[in-house]
C-alpha cells in the first residue's frame, strides 16, 4: 500500500519594514491617478515658464542697437529676430557700396542718401520752343518766334482736319455708289446730303490753295443731286470719278508736306 505524499511547506512571505505604507498604484481614470501625473510633469512645466519669462526679460533688458539702424528702417520695438532682419536688409545696399569703394575708417561717418529731386512737368511754352528751327543752341526764344511756331502748329493742325472731312466724303460717296446698285435712290440723295456737310466742314479747315477743289467738289455734289432723279445712267461713273478725285487732293496734300 503506496504511502501518502507529505506537503511541502510554504515559503514565508517578506514582511514590509514597519512604519512604511503598503505599496498600492491608483486605478486609472480616477482623481488620485490624475494627481500623481501633475506631480510627475509640473517640473517640466515649470521650467518652460521660467525660460519663457528669461527670454522675454532680456529682450526687454537689452537696449535696440540704434547705431545699427539705416535711414528709412522701420523702428521695431525689442531685439528680436524680425528686428535683425530689418536691420540686415536695410544695411545690405550700405555694406555692398562700402565694399565696392574704399573701406571706411573707424570714426568716420557714412555719407548721407542722396535726395533726388522730384521730376517737375516742362511748361507749355517750353515745349513750343522746342519745336522752333534755332540757329544756335545759345539763340534766346523770343516772343515773335513763339507766336509763329503757335500758328504754325494750329494751322497745321486745320490741314488735318480738312483732310478728315475730305476723306469722310469719300467714303461717303462709296455709301452712295452701293445704294446706288440696288436702285435706292431716297438713301442715295440721304447720303448725298451728308457728303455736302462733311464737305462744308472741310472747307472751313482747309488752306487757301485747298479752298478752290474743295468747292467744285461741293458743285458737282449739288449737280448729282439735281440729275439722280433725272439721269440716273451715268450716276455711279460720276460718283466714283468725284470720290478718287478727292482722295488724290488728299495725297498731294500729304506729299506737299
Amino acid at each position: 500500500m503506496p504511502e501518502p505524499r507529505q506537503k511541502r511547506p510554504a515559503l514565508p512571505v517578506p514582511e514590509s519594514p514597519p512604519g512604511s505604507p503598503a505599496p498600492c498604484l491608483p486605478a486609472p481614470g480616477t482623481s488620485s491617478f490624475w494627481r500623481v501625473r501633475l506631480r510627475a510633469t509640473f517640473p517640466f512645466v515649470l521650467t518652460s515658464l521660467i525660460t519663457v519669462f528669461l527670454t522675454l526679460l532680456v529682450q526687454t533688458v537689452i537696449p535696440r542697437p540704434d547705431r545699427w539702424e539705416q535711414p528709412g528702417c522701420p523702428r521695431d520695438e525689442g531685439f528680436s529676430t524680425a528686428h535683425i532682419l530689418r536691420l540686415c536688409l536695410c544695411s545690405w545696399p550700405h555694406s555692398a557700396r562700402a565694399s565696392a569703394g574704399p573701406s571706411w575708417s573707424a570714426g568716420a561717418a557714412p555719407a548721407p542718401a542722396p535726395v533726388v529731386a522730384p521730376i517737375r512737368e516742362q511748361p507749355a511754352f517750353l515745349r513750343v520752343a522746342s519745336l522752333l528751327p534755332a540757329e544756335t543752341s545759345n539763340t534766346p526764344v523770343t516772343e515773335a518766334a513763339m507766336v509763329v511756331a503757335v500758328l504754325d502748329l494750329r494751322a497745321e493742325l486745320r490741314r488735318l482736319w480738312s483732310a478728315y472731312y475730305l476723306v469722310r466724303a469719300a467714303l461717303q460717296l462709296a455709301d452712295a455708289e452701293a445704294s446706288l446698285r440696288v436702285n435706292d435712290l431716297e438713301e442715295t440723295e440721304r447720303v448725298l446730303v451728308t457728303v455736302g456737310i462733311s464737305l462744308d466742314l472741310a472747307y472751313e479747315q482747309s488752306s487757301e490753295q485747298d479752298k478752290g477743289p474743295i468747292s467744285e467738289f461741293r458743285m458737282q455734289v449739288g449737280n448729282l443731286r439735281e440729275d439722280l432723279y433725272i439721269r440716273p445712267e451715268d450716276m455711279d461713273y460720276r460718283l466714283r470719278r468725284l470720290r478718287q478725285s478727292m482722295l488724290s487732293l488728299v495725297d498731294e496734300n500729304r506729299s506737299y508736306r
